[in-house]
């Protein structure tokens, strides 16, 4: 007789209650008092019993019982085959059946090759499925309620300690929330990973797992935890204020990353040890990213030539824009340093106001757009017709009004902290990372258009400057 398939399932790595090591204890001991052979093992652990059946390792052992390869399934109980909805569970027992396959259940006394147990599989089938719907509805009310009293579930994150245990769980920041806000403030500014990997390694921040050294998917997970922004989501968002790190503007900045279409490249953001404006120059003629490349070519003489330039390297775009690099960087930062001497002299000079706090205005955000969230939440499900409704959306207008305007004031206060010529100053003495970094304070962008055969390069460069940094935004 050909053997049968253990089928061995957990649904969580920490379920106790029935262990794979159990279930294969079981399964083993009925095997021998059986007399019956069993083929390799099929076990999967982490893996839902609501999920369909055709998608788990199940529908393989299923699919080899048909292919004549064995003579049936054995589990240890019959719910570690499916909590699936009536329909979905009764096709295993169905499938089996039409491939003249047995199904044991060695726990529990089922053993189709003994009778016909249609009845009782379908009876602890329904039984399993109505636990199951019992332990989701349980664990959603438990995530919800950790939601509500601020518990953050999972690995702590970088930036914070947490304190107290259970629903007295509360985060707390640490000394590398500092660092943590300027990696986020570089992304949202258009700073590569690189450069946000810079900043945090330089400060010797760990990343969540316990590791010195930042990859871009330790990155990207962290700029996509809304934690950062003071929210806890589960299903829907709760607002922390205290445990916001950056404002919500900033954390929404970080999330705008590019999707390139179906069969396009994208250059790089940045290059070597080079590219000052490396994430910062787009094409004209499709809008993307241009790459910094550098190429070299041998003299006949000795020796060789070194060319850097910014290409676009789009396969769908058909007017590819081209710069010289030393040119286009030498004419941006020259132009960026006029406009920002002027900006500076249009706000007075330099040092009036004073510097910005940056939790009073993440707090302020975070405030503004709860206030938001309320109106909006408020107009979804309450009739216009109603008694009242107008006055009380007034009431919610003018208090989103007041939380906007607070945050604009305290925009307002902001200073243009350094000099023209202390920006310089800075650039010139700074390693990469910081010339970028000091780049991305005077613009948003640079686009050029064509190469050099449309013309000057200064009348095919197009600079978007940060003007909301000169008016204290």
């Amino acid at each position: 007789m050909k053997p049968l398939i253990p089928y061995v399932r957990q649904s969580r790595a920490k379920e106790k209650t029935i262990s794979l090591d159990a279930q294969r204890a079981a399964i083993t001991k009925w095997a021998k008092d059986a007399g019956v052979e069993l083929a390799a093992a099929v076990i999967e652990r982490g893996v839902s019993g609501s999920k369909s059946w055709r998608e788990r390792g199940l529908g393989e052992a299923v699919a080899a019982c048909e292919r004549g390869e064995a003579s049936g399934i054995i589990v240890a109980f019959q719910d570690r085959l499916s909590r699936e909805n009536g329909i979905g569970t009764a096709e295993v027992y169905e499938a089996l059946e039409k491939a003249g396959a047995r199904l044991v259940a060695a726990c529990e006394g089922l053993d189709t090759a003994t009778g016909d147990h249609e009845l009782l599989f379908t009876i602890k089938a329904a039984i399993a499925r109505e636990q199951w719907k019992r332990f989701k509805k349980n664990w959603a009310a438990a995530n919800e309620a950790c939601a509500k009293n601020g518990v953050y579930q999972g690995l702590t994150p970088v930036g914070y300690d947490k304190i107290g245990r259970g629903l007295e769980s509360k985060l707390v920041k640490n000394k590398d929330a500092d660092f943590v806000r300027r990696a986020f403030e570089l992304k949202a500014a258009g700073g590569s990973y690189k450069e946000c990997r810079l900043i945090l390694e330089a400060a010797g921040v760990k990343t969540a797992t316990g590791k010195d050294g930042w990859g871009v998917t330790s990155l990207r997970s962290m700029f996509r935890n809304p934690i950062y922004k003071g929210t806890l989501a589960n299903g829907h968002g709760h607002l922390f204020s205290a445990y916001a790190i950056v404002s919500p503007s900033t954390w929404q900045a970080c999330q705008s990353v590019e999707k390139l279409e179906s069969g396009a490249k994208s250059g790089r953001q940045d290059a070597g040890d080079w590219a000052v404006l490396g994430g910062l120059v787009r094409c004209a003629g499709c809008g993307k990213r241009m790459a910094p490349n550098s190429t070299r070519r041998k003299l006949a003489g000795g020796g060789e030539n070194l060319h850097r330039e910014y290409g676009c390297k789009r396969i769908d775009c058909d007017k590819k824009a081209r710069a010289n690099a030393h040119e286009l960087e030498s004419y941006v930062l020259e132009a960026a340093y006029d406009y920002f001497a002027q900006a500076v002299e249009v706000q007075g000079g330099a040092g009036h106001g004073r510097d910005t706090d940056s939790d009073k205005l993440t707090a302020l955000e975070i405030e503004a757009e709860e206030a938001r969230r309320r109106m909006a939440a408020f107009v979804a499900v309450v009739d216009p017709t109603d008694a009242g409704f107008a006055e009380r959306v007034a009431e919610l207008r003018a208090t989103v009004h007041a939380a906007e305007a607070a945050v604009a004031d305290e925009r307002e206060r902001t200073r243009v902290l350094v000099s023209p010529d202390e920006m310089r100053r800075a650039f010139e003495g700074a390693d990469l990372a910081g010339k970028r970094a000091l780049v991305r304070e005077m613009l948003n962008g640079v686009t050029v258009t064509g190469n050099k055969s449309d013309g000057p390069l200064t009348d095919r460069t197009e600079i978007d400057y940060r003007v909301l940094i000169f008016a204290a935004a």
